[in-house]
């Protein structure tokens, strides 16, 4: 999968997700701000997910990167991004009276969730794919890279 391709996906998908929860909201009686909505954008989330993964994967393969590889850091953002979704909800419940190893715990792991965010929008939406053929076939741009053989060689 190409960049453009992954990306077009991606922000129509994120398109998608958020006229779908303003929908779902508007329905519901809902404000950006509630509870209730957040649970909706999770659940929207979760029906979302497969297809986030798949992209992931198709992207990986054209970087080069085994599917596994793919899925656990699409599975580790998704599970930072709803631990410290969880953690700042039960502060923001408990009227800010937060002790500081609670909001050390909550900034560091928004550091570590950022750097894996810079991480992925770089190496999947970023860098170019393996020129050429890699182990998963060939590139999708049709170029020819170290040890590919034109098809006039191949059968001449």
């Amino acid at each position: 999968m190409r960049r453009s391709e992954f990306w077009m996906l991606n922000i129509g998908i994120g398109a998608i997700k958020f006229v779908l929860a303003l929908v779902i909201g508007g329905a519901m009686g809902l404000g950006m701000g509630d509870q209730q909505g957040l649970f909706v954008r999770l659940g929207l989330d979760a029906l979302f997910f497969w297809p986030a993964l798949a992209f992931a994967v198709k992207r990986g393969h054209d970087r080069n990167r085994p599917a596994a590889f793919s899925i656990g850091l699409t599975a580790v953002i998704t599970g930072m991004a709803l631990w410290l979704v969880f953690l700042s909800a039960s502060v923001t419940a408990a009227a800010g009276a937060a002790d500081m190893g609670t909001v050390a715990v909550i900034g560091i792991g928004s550091l570590i969730y950022i750097a894996l965010l810079i991480y992925w929008f770089v190496d999947y939406g970023c860098l170019d794919g393996t020129k050429g053929r890699n182990r998963f076939g060939a590139s999708p741009k049709g170029l020819k890279g170290p040890g590919d053989k034109d098809l006039s060689e191949a059968f001449a």
